[in-house]
């Protein structure tokens, strides 16, 4: 009788352990991705997404998409928070992906009003990334503003009143959006996504030429190129707490420089008179060239039915480069790396783009070949 009743106890115990294991199993985290919409269907940029789990809370931001994942487990909840927009919350069951929607908060948006003309201190240790948001419109807002990460006011960053007030003079422009603490972009991307959406992983050194032709070189600044919002961004070398999406409009051309290797940046009026295109021969002689970049998110798409598949099962950054020249006369064409291609377009200089490919009739057309052809062609 007692070995029954230790058996009977033995598989009770093993039973619930093993029932717990299971549990613990459905408990594990994964990875879930979701979007940020209006109801308008548009993204809602650098949206907080705040995972509230076992008592702890942790942050994450969308990034300019919308777009964003997180480690999670089914029963957490997920609050979205945007700056003019009413929260959201989202319970995690079973879900892979989420659709978040968020609707407009008028009340949030003239606290928004309020806050680049005044901004209010907020309270040391404050964790929430959309309230570490701020848009100023002027410079003046933005040093009366206060450190939202620390709660303490920018002037007393030393120097910094006098390069923001030549910064503001030259480059910033009444549109230049400042960010701060959390709200600040990170490089590095997963390993699951393939390319980025930034020129460089880093901060690097740069150079800024105004549409007033004066040139903005400090080095109290480091910078960066956004490739789908198409910005440049500078951060203060020193604390890097301060982040300034500089206004386009007052940007006559930009040097990034990374090591002993530069690329320059310059608006050119007969491609686009909004964006920057790299100027990989600079006018001057008689012909320049440029590249426009223009780069795109692709969701994973991969889809299998077990006997056929298709797509690709990781996120990517894809740029796609289209080059134009600019002929004689401010005459604007595109060139495509193929033979026919640079010969249509060069075709004034016929002769010596034959010679050229003659000389050069084992090297594959690419950038460095167009680039080397168009400097061979300005020789004089």
């Amino acid at each position: 009788m007692k070995r029954k009743l230790f058996i009977l106890l033995a598989g009770i115990l093993f039973f619930g352990y093993g029932f717990t294991q299971t549990g613990s199993v459905n408990q594990m985290n994964r990875s879930i991705s979701g979007l940020v919409k209006t109801k308008e269907g548009k993204p809602v940029s650098f949206a907080s997404i705040i995972l509230k789990a076992d008592n702890t809370v942790k942050n994450s931001i969308a990034d300019s998409l919308g777009f964003f994942k997180l480690m999670v487990q089914s029963g957490n909840s997920i609050t979205i928070r945007a700056v003019g927009y009413k929260d959201a919350m989202v319970k995690i069951d079973k879900q892979d992906s989420l659709l978040i929607v968020l609707n407009t908060d008028v009340n949030k948006l003239k606290d928004v009003s309020v806050a680049a003309s005044s901004a209010p201190a907020l309270a040391t240790g404050q964790t929430s990334i959309a309230d570490q948001q701020i848009i100023a419109s002027t410079l003046n807002d933005f040093k009366t503003g206060e450190n939202f990460s620390t709660g303490n006011s920018y002037t007393e960053h030393a120097g910094l009143n006098s390069s923001l007030d030549n910064t503001h003079n030259m480059v910033l422009g009444p549109t230049s959006n400042i960010y701060m603490g959390s709200a600040i972009p990170v490089f590095s991307h997963k390993e699951d996504t393939k390319g980025s959406r930034y020129l460089y992983d880093k901060w690097v050194r740069g150079s800024v030429v105004t549409a007033q032709n004066v040139l903005f070189n400090y080095d109290k600044y480091l910078f960066n190129y956004d490739k789908v919002a198409k910005n440049l961004m500078a951060i203060l070398a020193q604390d890097k707490s301060v982040m300034i999406e500089l206004d386009r409009q007052n940007i006559k051309s930009f040097s990034l420089m990374e090591d002993n290797s530069s690329i320059d940046f310059e608006k050119v009026p007969l491609i686009s008179s909004q964006n920057f295109q790299i100027a990989l021969v600079k006018a001057g002689g008689k012909y320049a060239l440029y590249k426009s970049i223009t780069t795109k998110f692709t969701k994973a798409n991969y889809v299998s039915n077990g006997l056929t598949e298709r797509g690709n099962n990781f996120d990517e950054y894809v740029d796609e480069a289209i080059y134009f020249v600019v002929a004689p006369n401010n005459i604007l064409r595109r060139v495509e790396l193929k033979k026919k291609s640079v010969k249509t377009v060069f075709f004034e200089d016929a002769a010596k783009v034959d010679k050229y490919f003659s000389e050069h009739k084992y090297d594959d057309i690419n950038e460095i070949f167009l680039q080397d052809l168009v400097y061979y062609l300005n020789e004089k």
